[in-house]
C-alpha cells in the first residue's frame, strides 16, 4: 500500500515497477525457504499466503506498460478490495474450546478409572478436537498417549509406549468423512463425534 501511495504521489508508476519486482522475488525466495523447513505434512495453508507474491507481479506487469490509467485503476482496484475485504471478513471468534468441554463432559463418565487412553484421529479435520481431549485427559490424571503421525503436532509427551499399553481408546470422527470407526459413539456436538473402544 506504501509503495501504491508513492507511486501515485510521484505522478510516475515507472519506480514502482522494480520494487515490485524485488517485492516479488523476495517472496519466492521466502516461501520456498519455509516450505522447504516445514516440520511434518506440507499442508496448502502453509503455503496459501504466496498469492499475495501474485498480487506483487500483476501490479508490476499493469504498471510497466507504462499506461497511467491503466495503472491508476489497477491501484484504485487493490484499495477497493482491502476495503471489502476487511469489512465483509472481520475476526470471527471461535466456540472451538466450548465444543471440546461439551465432548468431554460427554466422554469422562464413561471412561476406564485407571489405565492409558490412546486419542485416534479418524478425521484429519477434526485433529484439533483430539488436542483438546488430549489437554482434558491429561487435566484430569488420565495417562494420554496419540496416534504417532499426530506426534509433531500433538508433541512426544503423547507417544506410545509398550510399557502402558492403553485401556481405551477414543476417536475423533465427523460424520460426513465416511464410515465410522470401531467402537460406539459416546459424544457428539457440532458435527464432531467421539468413540469409545477397549484397548
Amino acid at each position: 500500500v506504501a509503495l501504491l501511495v508513492a507511486a501515485v504521489g510521484r505522478r510516475s508508476p515507472v519506480p514502482l515497477v522494480p520494487a515490485l519486482a524485488g517485492l516479488a522475488a523476495v517472496g519466492v525466495v521466502a516461501g520456498v525457504v519455509s516450505a522447504a523447513r516445514v516440520t511434518g505434512p506440507l499442508f496448502s495453508y502453509l503455503v496459501e499466503w504466496l498469492s499475495a507474491v501474485t498480487v506483487a507481479v500483476v501490479l508490476a506487469t499493469v504498471l510497466l506498460v507504462r499506461r497511467p490509467a491503466l495503472a491508476t485503476l489497477a491501484m484504485a482496484l487493490a484499495g477497493t478490495g482491502l476495503v471489502i475485504g476487511a469489512v465483509v471478513a472481520p475476526p470471527r471468534t471461535s466456540n472451538y474450546g466450548r465444543q471440546v468441554e461439551t465432548l468431554w463432559r460427554q466422554l469422562a463418565p464413561v471412561l476406564p478409572p485407571s489405565g492409558a487412553v490412546r486419542v485416534d484421529v479418524a478425521t484429519a479435520t477434526r485433529w484439533p478436537w483430539a488436542a483438546g481431549l488430549l489437554v482434558e485427559l491429561t487435566h484430569h490424571g488420565h495417562p494420554a498417549t496419540a496416534q504417532p503421525y499426530w506426534l509433531f503436532i500433538f508433541g512426544t509427551q503423547f507417544s506410545p509406549t509398550a510399557a502402558r499399553p492403553p485401556a481405551a481408546t477414543v476417536t475423533v470422527w465427523s460424520p460426513r468423512s465416511g464410515p465410522a470407526p470401531a467402537g460406539h459413539q459416546v459424544a457428539l456436538v457440532a458435527g464432531t463425534a467421539v468413540y469409545l473402544s477397549p484397548g
